[in-house]
């Protein structure tokens, strides 16, 4: 797990998706690819929606991702996942240096009863490597032979 992002906070020229309608403007737009240290390309690539208030005030660390800056701040939200996608991007393609299809899921979290943020997330097909543990499956298996 690392923190290294490529951040890029602006205020969305674009209207923003309709799940993020209901956050009061001036809207801001979030990006990131979300790399780990053992890997050069991207493993993560997700944007968000904020009002630019509370961008200001949840987001006190830039170059932490959403998470480490909501948990450092011990946040209470509830996440509202709106949809899981699968399908395929030239763009993440490039960025992520891996074919699709790619894996995705959008969601809210709310605070206060009012939404906070609106997250998509698409995930490389290099996570599976990068999560698997064969480290660990190898050592399980040589204990089931009599081995080390």
């Amino acid at each position: 797990n690392n923190n290294n992002n490529n951040n890029n906070n602006n205020v969305s020229s674009s209207s923003p998706p309709l799940d993020a309608l209901g956050i009061s403007g001036p809207v801001l737009q979030r990006q990131v690819y979300l790399y780990s240290e053992a890997e050069a390309d991207p493993l993560v690539y997700a944007v968000s929606w904020w009002n630019k208030a509370k961008a200001d005030a949840f987001l006190t660390d830039v170059e932490s991702p959403i998470w480490v800056n909501l948990s450092e701040n011990k946040t209470e939200l509830f996440r509202e996942v709106k949809a899981l996608y699968r399908g395929h991007s030239p763009e993440l393609d490039k960025a992520m240096g891996v074919e699709g299809p790619y894996w995705g899921r959008h969601y809210c979290f709310w605070h206060g009863g009012e939404p906070l943020t609106v997250i998509y997330e698409a995930f490389s097909n290099k996570l599976d490597d990068y999560l698997s543990d064969t480290s660990c499956a190898t050592e399980q298996q040589q204990q089931r032979e009599g081995g080390p």
